[in-house]
């Protein structure tokens, strides 16, 4: 039977949780000048790309691990992880074609007074930018879903979730209140969402098919992962980058910032 006072803490947390990637998602809203500087552009994608990598190879692998007890059968999830999400980029590409053109006709520079800013994106990097957002969101949604909610928690995480979802969607629509909308819900719905697919599926099977299919989840989002942060997220933060430093040093504070997470988690 299921304790009350813990079924109302667990939800509690899982609502701060989506709040606070709701909260992430806000980064949107900061001043124009700011979202639209290369720096930033830059060093926002070399930062989320150090999150992906340090979630994907120090957390979800060893968990696949620790879940499966089989390197072949960690390795297998992993490429099956990895093609997944090329096949979706290629689904994406082919079969939304009018979704990844819908910004064709939206400015790609804006002038504030008599300053103009520095970044002016191609059609081709807001279909990127459409392409990193719904991937990265298809991920952090996926990898909530059967296990992590609980390790998840963190209010830092989920800001940087959040974050990671709502940027690329705004360079790709050139809308705030768009780039916010897909990401709160995208990223806070699928909190709740994948605490009660969880909470269903510990109950209707048994112990080894449990351990076995968080396993191959976790493994699998490992290859989604390493997938959006080498044929998205860098090329992007190099592409804008004032130098190879800067996109190094927020790379390694994308690592520094879960190892943080991770450590607070286990004290």
């Amino acid at each position: 039977m299921i304790d009350i006072k813990d079924s109302l803490g667990g939800w509690s947390l899982v609502l701060i949780s989506s709040l606070s990637c709701i909260t992430g998602a806000g980064i949107v809203f900061m001043n124009e000048k700011v979202l639209e500087n290369k720096k930033f552009l830059s060093g926002s994608m070399a930062l989320g790309a150090g999150v992906l990598f340090c979630n994907a190879q120090f957390l979800l692998l060893p968990a696949s691990y620790q879940k499966l007890n089989s390197l072949w059968a960690v390795a297998l999830c992993f490429l099956m992880g990895l093609f997944g999400t090329v096949c979706l980029s290629q689904f994406l590409q082919k079969f939304t074609p009018d979704a990844l053109h819908a910004c064709d006709s939206l400015p790609t520079t804006k002038t504030y007074g008599t300053v103009q800013t520095n970044m002016s994106t191609s059609d081709e990097d807001q279909k990127s930018y459409y392409l990193i957002g719904i991937q990265t969101a298809v991920a952090i949604c996926i990898h909530k879903f059967p296990g992590l909610s609980v390790a998840s928690a963190m209010v830092i995480h989920n800001l940087m979730e959040g974050f990671l979802i709502a940027l690329p969607f705004y360079y790709a629509t050139n809308s705030q209140f768009a780039a916010f909308s897909f990401a709160s819900v995208l990223g806070g719905l699928s909190q709740p969402l994948g605490a009660l697919i969880g909470l269903v599926t510990i109950q209707s099977v048994d112990k080894k098919s449990e351990e076995v299919m968080f396993g191959a989840i976790f493994g699998m989002m490992s290859g989604m992962m390493n997938v959006i942060l080498t044929k998205s997220l860098l090329p992007q933060a190099i592409k804008w980058s004032p130098n190879k430093l800067h996109v190094v040093l927020f790379f390694f504070i994308g690592i520094w910032l879960i190892g943080l997470v991770s450590l607070l988690q286990s004290a």
